[in-house]
């Protein structure tokens, strides 16, 4: 039985080795599984659902969805892969984890669902002894006139697109000055050594308490993101649609405050 052919440029799977490969990802997986089984049992876990979250931090009310769905099921194991939206989604697609925390906007996969969790402001870092630290809200005329450390826009291009634009409108760009090392710790640090610069920070930033740096509210109107859980509906497991029900009450619940 022949499973491919050969020629001088190139190597194809005949039918009998395309089947053939079919069989053996399946028995990879199952393996996979077997394997997965095995190491749950011995942590005393009986089911396992795999999150893809944000890489420059996870918003308060995630963290509390996290604690309270991990109190109430103590058997299933929660693991978090932090990416950006665009690595998430496609880790969401290929099935490499079961739910996807992205902000908006992102382009929805094919089939999938969408849960809004919540919204967090855009705050500007300002230098404690700089001009602007002093006022209630910032002017976005002023955000022109000093360079501005912001996330690298190869990371999530809508996003990123996003913030700017809520930042600065349609007026004059700063020069912008992209964060090698995208922590919230180092990009906090950053703007601390430099009177001089500005940063772009989120609502989860302001509760680091970093000396010598300030968390600014920008005038009206106030700059968001949203955000939310993505899921494939069709493969979700009993433990994933336990995970999504748990973030359906929460979410009712905050409305209801």
């Amino acid at each position: 039985m022949r499973l491919f052919v050969r020629d001088a440029r190139h190597v194809e799977l005949t039918p009998a080795g395309e089947d053939f490969l079919q069989r053996a990802r399946v028995l990879l997986k199952l393996a996979d599984q077997a394997t997965v089984s095995a190491r749950l049992a011995r942590n005393g876990k009986s089911g396992l659902i795999k999150i893809a979250t944000n890489a420059t931090g996870v918003p308060a009310s995630v963290t509390d969805l996290l604690a309270l769905y991990r109190e109430r099921n103590p058997t299933v194991e929660v693991e978090l892969h932090p990416g950006f939206s665009p690595q998430n989604l496609e880790a969401l697609t290929r099935r490499r984890v079961d739910l996807a925390l992205v902000a908006l906007p992102f382009e929805p996969p094919e089939l999938s669902s969408y849960l809004r969790l919540g919204s967090f402001e855009i705050l500007v870092m300002v230098p404690a002894q700089h001009r602007l630290a002093s006022l209630e809200r910032i002017p976005r005329t002023e955000m022109a006139r000093q360079p501005f450390v912001t996330i690298p826009r190869s990371v999530n291009p809508a996003v990123v697109d996003h913030i700017h634009e809520s930042l600065f409108g349609g007026g004059p760009r700063p020069p912008l000055i992209e964060a090698f090392d995208m922590a919230p710790t180092a990009r906090i640090a950053q703007v601390a050594r430099d009177p001089g610069i500005l940063g772009v920070a989120f609502g989860s930033d302001a509760a680091l308490d970093v000396p010598g740096v300030l968390f600014g509210h920008l005038e009206e109107p106030t700059p968001t993101i949203e955000y939310g859980l993505v899921w494939l509906a069709a493969h979700a497991s009993p433990d994933v649609e336990s995970f999504i029900a748990t973030a359906r009450e929460l979410t009712e619940l905050a409305l209801v405050r």
